[in-house]
């Protein structure tokens, strides 16, 4: 009897370090994960944030992205100015306020894939319209140069940093529980590489044009 007693005790210090060794290689294997990793972005975010969550808001930032260069192309080249601009964002703000109470065909089909289940509530669209009024407020203050600097600063540092911040960030951001500090510098750091790009192409067109003519 005595014999079998200790053979269940040994079965059982067995079974729970093999427990414990199972225990550590899953934890090493999350570690080792890629940094889109359902799990990863979990802990990174929000408790309730889920990798549905994430991967929407990287499709929200891809349309700021889209829609900010949509918007810096109209305005460069004398398509779009500030009295059209403010047009727009009436406009838009009547759309947005009607698409709260009424579902508009397209305009749902849009919000329904880029805004969030919160702001449909509140005021469907908002983003836009908060986008296009600083892109007012830039254009209006701004020389054309500087206020083009100022719209690709809006569109890839917003854009871009919430995405590096929620695949690579590690260090919370002091002002927010949300940001991450990686998230900030890569947004910064694309940001210049925007506009140097910008300034370089704007350059060489007009040195190009200046040839023509000649």
């Amino acid at each position: 009897m005595a014999k079998k007693i200790n053979e269940r005790k040994k079965n059982r210090i067995k079974l729970k370090q093999e427990k414990n060794s199972n225990e550590e290689d899953n934890t090493d294997q999350t570690r080792k994960q890629s940094n889109f990793s359902p799990k990863v972005v979990l802990e990174r975010t929000e408790a309730n944030f889920t990798y549905k969550d994430y991967e929407f808001e990287v499709k929200r930032k891809m349309f700021h992205i889209v829609l900010g260069f949509g918007v810096v192309a109209l305005f460069y080249f004398n398509i779009f100015d500030a009295s059209r601009l403010f047009l727009l964002i009436l406009f838009g703000l009547i759309t947005c306020t009607l698409a709260k109470y009424y579902k508009i065909p397209g305009i749902q089909h849009m919000l329904d894939e880029f805004e969030r289940k919160e702001n449909l509530k509140r005021l469907p669209g908002k983003s836009v319209i908060y986008f296009l009024a600083g892109a007012l407020l830039a254009i209006v203050i701004f020389p054309k140069d500087i206020a083009v600097a100022s719209l690709l600063i809006l569109t890839i540092g917003d854009g871009i940093s919430p995405i590096i911040g929620m695949s690579y960030g590690r260090i919370k951001h002091p002002f927010s529980n949300i940001k991450f500090i990686e998230g900030s510098i890569a947004g910064a750091a694309f940001s210049i590489v925007g506009i140097m790009l910008f300034v370089y192409w704007s350059y060489i067109s007009i040195t190009f044009f200046e040839a023509f003519l000649a």
